[in-house]
């Protein structure tokens, strides 16, 4: 006899199938991640990669275009052979990147563009993820040296910003080190030795500061009561009196002037004659003109004749 409730039972587990089917279909299509193409590219970190796990977001300018694939040491992956002394130790980050957000054939020459990859901290969360960015200035951030050849294209990394706050404080700390507190202190005490003797000069030939002030506020006081006295203010009305007077006349003698200025005008030209006369006749300024010729009449010579 058949058991009643097999049937329900295998309803029951038909229709649950069907239930899961439908919900991992309604993921995969809603998400679209069925059918979209991926590929892997790889980052090396010289620093750590604490709080970055597998799975973790990818991002290129804040957007979402992959995961991390896999994180491993480079000396497990490319430098098994080499001695541990030889090894870089590099942190090997694999990513898996969406062909529909980047394209591979992209990559390469986004890398040429100088892209790199940064860890970053997502928020109050710590949860850290990778950043994909283009660096305008990569001078400070040299390309990390390699033996190996890549298994997938390279994405050269920047160090993450914790490790840039303390590098920079390391350097800060470094460079107190190698200071000489001694010479400071020394150099310290002449530049105030040096600004108290300036100040306060050295009752020789420096009189400081002080008392070129003091010599100043005198002077500005002496300018305040000159300018402050009777005899200036008389000063100054006579000098605008005697300007007005002086404009006064000028204008009031315009035909005055002018014919001043005819007659030097006929005496240069009479000077003018004069020299040239001088040089065609330099005697004619002492003796005279030259007396006209005298004619004898021709009756006289005829008188002159019959007597004889």
């Amino acid at each position: 006899m058949k058991n009643p409730n097999a049937a329900y039972y295998r309803l029951g587990l038909f229709v649950l199938a069907g239930i899961f089917l439908a919900v991992v279909l309604t993921v995969v299509f809603s998400s679209g991640k069925l059918f979209n193409k991926t590929y892997v590219v790889e980052t090396y970190v010289e620093g750590s990669v604490t709080g970055l796990d597998v799975g973790a977001s990818v991002r290129y300018r804040g957007v979402r275009v992959g995961k991390v694939k896999s994180i491993q040491l480079s000396s497990a992956l490319y430098e098994v052979k080499l001695a541990q002394l030889s090894r870089h130790d590099y942190v090997v980050v694999r990513m898996e990147l969406e062909e529909e957000q980047i394209k591979e054939s992209d990559i390469e020459d986004l890398i040429a563009k100088d892209l790199r990859t940064q860890m970053k901290s997502q928020g109050l969360t710590g949860v850290n993820y990778i950043e994909l960015n283009v660096i305008k200035d990569t001078s400070n951030f040299p390309v990390l040296e390699y033996e190996w050849r890549p298994s997938n294209p390279v994405i050269p990394s920047i160090p993450s910003q914790t490790d840039i706050v303390i590098g920079a404080v390391q350097k800060a700390i470094n460079a107190v080190d190698d200071l000489n507190l001694d010479e400071t202190k020394k150099q310290l005490e002449t530049l105030i030795s040096n600004m108290n003797l300036l100040i306060a000069g050295d009752n020789k030939k420096n009189p400081g500061l002080i008392a070129t002030v003091t010599e100043l506020d005198q002077l500005l006081l002496s300018v305040n009561k000159l300018s402050n006295s009777p005899e200036l203010a008389n000063v100054i009305k006579n000098t605008a009196d005697s300007a007005l007077l002086v404009r006064n006349r000028l204008s009031s003698g315009d035909n005055d002037t002018q014919m001043t200025l005819n007659q030097l005008k006929i005496m240069a030209e009479q000077l003018n004659d004069l020299s040239r006369q001088l040089s065609r006749n330099p005697s004619g300024a002492i003796l005279g003109p030259v007396p006209a010729k005298i004619q004898i009449p021709s009756n006289v010579n005829s008188v002159g004749d019959t007597s004889k």
